[in-house]
């Protein structure tokens, strides 16, 4: 809820800040080799954006308030903290496309012009970096608030009872594992999954799934039912693991013979090490 208020709040203050530019966001002159900002160096540049003007950078981060025409250019107001609606920046690109919108996640890559300074209503003093985009493009809100770290196709399957449960990728992200899963069930009754019930198993720790927590990011879930004959895909999360191999299992039972089924699949992940 806080972070709704505020958003609001800023929302209504954005043609306040626009019309504080002032001198900031005048072209920049010549340059032969144009300095690349570090990781490092961006979290510098969100309070003192004067001392990198010049520079080049890459940054992603939602759009809180709907874009701002000037002529031919476009502002917008993108928060890179999307968790705590911080490091804002306000972004403009010489473009009349329409195509991003308020709550939009993007990358930008653009040149640091200076800050842009400004008044809030309640007369509170306003800083944010400006840059000047060169590329501004729509991103899936997961490359923003969840990047994945490591991609690994698996393609590992066990079979219990003519169901056929599959690990066909896993992806590693610094909050969270994603397990992509598929269930085909081959046999004439339903399967019924224990799901949000999977457990990994990585060097003699387990892992209990768990549920989506994320506000940004909706996930296909696998179905507690598989009818016969039917396939089914969903992603199966897991706290923050490391990138090695790990065992994967899943139960469940057939809803005629109410057999108990386990699924155990080894999942192997090639480091290329």
């Amino acid at each position: 809820m806080k972070k709704f208020w505020l958003m609001i709040l800023v929302g209504v203050l954005a043609l306040g800040l626009l019309c504080g530019c002032g001198d900031s966001a005048g072209s920049s002159g010549g340059s032969d080799k144009v300095k690349v900002l570090s990781e490092a160096e961006i979290e510098q540049m969100y309070s003192d954006a004067e001392a990198f003007k010049g520079a080049q950078v890459t940054l992603t981060g939602q759009v809180f308030t709907a874009p701002e025409k000037d002529g031919e250019k476009t502002y917008l107001q993108i928060f890179c903290d999307t968790e705590n609606s911080d490091k804002g920046v306000v972004v403009y690109y010489e473009s009349t496309d329409p195509a991003v919108k308020a709550q939009d996640f993007v990358e930008v890559t653009g040149i640091v012009k200076g800050t842009l300074k400004g008044e809030n209503a309640f007369g509170a003093k306003l800083v944010y970096p400006l840059i000047e985009a060169s590329e501004v493009k729509v991103v899936d809100a997961q490359e923003v608030v969840s990047p994945t770290l490591a991609s690994f196709d698996i393609g590992a399957s066990a079979t219990q009872a003519e169901c056929d449960v599959t690990v066909e990728k896993v992806e590693f992200a610094e909050d969270v594992t994603r397990v992509y899963v598929k269930v085909q069930n081959n046999s004439s009754a339903t399967v019924s999954l224990n799901t949000y019930s999977e457990v990994a198993v990585q060097n003699g720790k387990q892992f209990n799934s768990t549920f989506n927590d994320n506000f940004y990011v909706e996930y296909p879930e696998l179905p507690y039912e598989v009818r016969a004959g039917v396939l089914a895909e969903g992603v199966v999360l897991f706290p923050a693991m490391e990138q090695q191999n790990f065992e994967f299992v899943m139960t469940g039972y057939d809803d005629v013979n109410y057999n108990e089924l386990e699924f155990v699949i080894p999942v192997e992940i090639a480091t290329g090490e």
